[in-house]
């Protein structure tokens, strides 16, 4: 069943500790939790993206 192999990857996933550091654990260990999980990472990473190119657009406006 696909439930099973979701919660065998998430298992593998909170296990890892190279993912644990670098992305966070996925608390809740379900398939939904490992979506909001995946999603709010790469939220935060676009925030980040958008926040570099607005600062470099704003330090940039005298040259």
């Amino acid at each position: 069943m696909a439930l099973t192999d979701w919660q065998k990857f998430i298992v593998e996933l909170s296990a890892n500790p190279l993912t644990g550091n670098l992305l966070g654990s996925v608390v809740p260990l379900s398939l939904a939790g490992a979506i909001i999980w995946r999603s709010s990472i790469q939220g935060a990473m676009i925030v980040a993206l958008g926040s570099l190119l607005t600062v470099i657009r704003h330090t940039r406006r005298d040259n």
